[in-house]
C-alpha cells in the first residue's frame, strides 16, 4: 500500500473497513465525492477542534456548507498520492495536542524528510480493494509518528481522549461513502 511508503514506522496506527456493494470505480467516485458535512456530529467535531482558531482569527472563517477529502487535502493537510481506484493518501505535520493544532506546512516532497523536534507527523488514508466485479473493501486508515520522545508522550496523552472520537469520524466517512456508492 501507499501508505506504507510515506510512514513505515509509526507511534499509532488505527484501521477501519467496510464493504461496500458496488464496483471499485463507483466506491472512488463517492469516496472523492462524499460530502463529509452530511454528517451533523461530524460536523459539530470539526466546529469544536475549530474553535480555538475561531477566537483568534481577526477574520471571518468562512462557513462551508460542503466538505470533501479533497477540500481536506487543501486546508493543512497535503495529498502525497493518489491512485485512482486504488489508495488516496493525505498528510499532515502539527502539535494536534495544542489547542491550535500547530500545522506545520509542508510540500508531499518535504513531508517525508519534515523531523523538527516537538511535532507529529499523520497519514490518513483510504484504499478500495475489489471483492469479485459488484463489491469493494473500503478502508480507511490513520498512522500517525512522533518526532521524538516529548512529543510522543504529548501525543498519546491526547490520543487516549481524542482517539475514540476520530474513529467515530472515519467509520462516519466510511457510512457516507457507503450509502452513496450504493444509491
Amino acid at each position: 500500500m501507499v501508505i506504507d511508503e510515506f510512514m513505515p514506522v509509526f507511534d499509532v496506527s488505527k484501521r477501519y473497513s467496510t464493504t461496500v456493494s458496488a464496483s471499485v470505480n463507483t466506491v472512488y467516485s463517492a469516496l472523492k465525492n462524499a460530502d463529509i458535512n452530511e454528517s451533523p456530529l461530524i460536523r459539530a467535531l470539526f466546529f469544536l477542534r475549530g474553535l480555538p482558531a475561531l477566537f483568534r482569527s481577526k477574520t471571518k472563517i468562512p462557513n462551508t456548507n460542503r466538505l470533501t477529502i479533497s477540500d481536506i487535502a487543501h486546508s493543512g493537510f497535503v495529498l502525497l498520492d493518489e491512485k485512482p481506484g486504488e489508495e488516496l493518501v493525505v498528510g499532515v505535520v502539527g502539535k494536534f495536542w495544542k489547542l491550535s493544532g500547530n500545522i506545520a506546512h509542508v510540500s508531499p516532497e518535504t513531508f517525508m524528510s519534515f523531523n523538527e523536534k516537538d511535532f507529529a507527523k499523520a497519514v490518513w488514508n483510504f484504499s478500495l480493494l475489489p471483492i469479485g466485479q459488484t463489491a469493494t473493501e473500503l478502508s480507511t486508515e490513520t498512522r500517525v509518528h512522533c518526532t521524538d520522545e516529548s512529543s510522543r508522550k504529548k501525543f498519546i496523552r491526547y490520543w487516549k481522549l481524542i482517539g475514540p472520537f476520530s474513529g467515530f469520524i472515519r467509520t462516519e466517512i466510511l457510512k457516507i461513502i457507503k450509502r452513496n456508492a450504493e444509491k
